[in-house]
């Protein structure tokens, strides 16, 4: 059990056979948070997916690859008509306009969104690496974290990183005790990571 998917979904065509498989009143929702962070061939595109079928909506947010999650801005693609009905029962000033504007900035800021997924990518190789090379079982992510089996108690572990100033997320609290989530960082991060995870598995 992980705490959001490492992967980003479904590929397109398991996508499209339960579009088809949905009553012909259901909506499909396709949460693509983390979907710029994904390398692999077949990862759905939530736009194409809708202008394939109106009863897809597409949820993307700014939090992530833009880096504004304290603004709490993101967005909704829809047919109109589904638009139109949820228009109706928003809130009215759930989105302030310096968040706006923020949102609007970075769309135009191409060279940030590159040097972000590109340091997120080194970061996930070199996080890999490193739990690859103390045994430890840390499956492939396309997202801005990793999940570790730190083959023992997460707590332990957990507290003993927090002494070091190294904060991650306890598995525990998704029923995976052994677990701890590790957001990706640039290198010098991912070293202290690991230096102070060795220093923690070894008590």
């Amino acid at each position: 059990m992980s705490p959001r998917p490492l992967q980003p979904g479904l590929p397109v065509s398991d996508v499209r056979a339960l579009l088809d498989r949905l009553p012909a009143r259901a909506l499909l929702v396709l949460d693509e948070a983390y979907r710029l962070y994904a390398d692999a061939a077949d990862v759905p595109d939530g736009v194409a997916e809708l202008r394939r079928n109106p009863r897809v909506l597409v949820l993307r947010t700014f939090s992530k690859t833009y880096g504004l999650a304290g603004l709490r801005v993101g967005y909704l693609l829809a047919d109109a008509a589904i638009i139109d009905v949820l228009a109706r029962v928003r809130d009215v000033f759930a989105v302030n306009a310096m968040a706006q504007a923020a949102a609007v900035a970075a769309l135009a800021d191409e060279d940030h969104l590159a040097r972000t997924l590109d340091t997120n990518r080194q970061g996930r190789v070199l996080l890999s690496a490193a739990c690859a090379e103390r045994g430890l079982d840390c499956p492939s992510s396309e997202a801005t974290f990793v999940w570790l089996d730190t083959g023992t108690a997460a707590d332990a572990v957990w507290d003993r990183l927090l002494e070091h100033g190294v904060v991650t997320r306890n598995g525990a609290m998704w029923a995976a005790p052994r677990h701890l989530r590790v957001t990706v960082g640039i290198s010098a991060q991912v070293e202290r990571f690991v230096a102070a995870l060795d220093e923690s598995l070894a008590g």
